[in-house]
């Protein structure tokens, strides 16, 4: 599932479950998902994570397990090449 304001069509949000795992692993299933939000690093745009899910819930204890993930301060590395072919 993509989630997305009807007036920007910007991607905003990604979410993903997965049902059919393999038995033998006792999870009935996982869940993923990501927001995201438009950063300026060095005078661009990028749509970059803001916040992140994931959970699994266990077969047979209905035993539920999560993380939370919060994503700031992006920083952008580079370095500018020049190759010379003799």
């Amino acid at each position: 599932m993509c989630g997305s304001p009807t007036t920007t069509a910007e991607i905003l949000k990604i979410a993903r479950s997965s049902l059919s795992v393999p038995q033998e692993t006792r999870i009935s299933e996982v869940d993923w998902n990501v927001t995201l939000q438009s950063v300026e690093l060095n005078d661009k745009h990028w749509l970059l994570p803001k916040t992140g899910e994931y959970t699994v819930l266990y077969e047979q204890s209905n035993r539920r397990e999560w993380n939370l993930l919060n994503f700031s301060n992006y920083r952008r590395y580079g370095a500018e090449v020049a190759l010379t072919l003799r």
